[in-house]
């Protein structure tokens, strides 16, 4: 898909097919939303995996022109992908859930992920991604490394 594509132009309207999670179909924050604020309909619905090897890999066969994937996702951009702009925020903004086992967590660790949620940006999270994913650099060392980058978080 060109950037100059968008789905919410109206001569793309009926002319491209999305894939996605089953469940996107459905939804509001889905393509029920898409045609309900965007009045974008989509010309076909492939049901998909989420953010895993079908989705990933069909725009690369042209099974569809319109991915559902994370935008922390380092495929996007190594593959020439365009996130698509949002303008009516049709879709929430999510943010990491870190979790943890209640007998692992001291007072260091319960404080750390509000801190954490104002530190570590979308770009920053694509990032640690690529080096984990793609560099196969070992997580905790990526991660370690960033903290020692930012320096201690407030």
């Amino acid at each position: 898909m060109r950037q100059d594509d968008h789905p919410a132009d109206e001569k793309q309207s009926g002319r491209l097919a999305i894939g996605a999670t089953p469940g996107v179909k459905k939804r509001q924050a889905g393509t029920v939303g898409l045609r309900g604020v965007y009045s974008v309909e989509f010309k076909g619905f492939n049901s998909l995996d989420s953010d895993g090897p079908l989705v990933k890999g069909a725009p690369k066969k042209s099974d569809v022109d319109v991915a559902n994937l994370f935008t922390t996702d380092t495929d996007i951009e190594a593959n020439g992908r365009v996130v698509l702009a949002d303008p009516k925020h049709l879709i929430p903004s999510q943010h990491i859930v870190p979790l943890i086992a209640d007998r692992k967590a001291d007072d260091t660790v319960r404080k750390a992920p509000p801190r954490l949620g104002n530190t570590l940006t979308t770009a920053d999270l694509t990032e640690l991604n690529r080096q984990v994913n793609k560099d196969k650099k070992d997580p905790e060392d990526v991660a370690n490394a960033y903290a020692r980058h930012k320096g201690p978080v407030k």
